[in-house]
């Protein structure tokens, strides 16, 4: 899987993450801040009987917000490489 960016929306604040795989766990290091200081930097996430978890403290609408991101871009991923084996 390659490396993605994806805006998150966290305590009003939109920030710009670059997210990848690093073994079984998802990885999200912070690129761009565009007002709080007091974001989280870089953040882990792993899927669990269907459900995304991560071990830092985040409310379910910015862990759904990764999540929702992650899965979309697998998604796309695996899409892009059917069509790329049809043709």
């Amino acid at each position: 899987m390659n490396n993605f960016y994806s805006h998150i929306l966290i305590q009003n604040t939109v920030a710009e993450y670059e997210i990848y795989k690093k073994g079984d766990k998802y990885k999200a290091i912070l690129i761009i801040n565009h007002s709080s200081a007091h974001l989280p930097q870089e953040l882990s996430f792993w899927k669990e009987k269907g459900q995304w978890k991560t071990s830092q403290l985040l409310n379910d609408h910015v862990l759904y917000q990764f999540g929702y991101n992650i899965d979309n871009h697998i998604l796309n991923s695996a899409i892009a490489a059917l069509k790329i084996y049809a043709a």
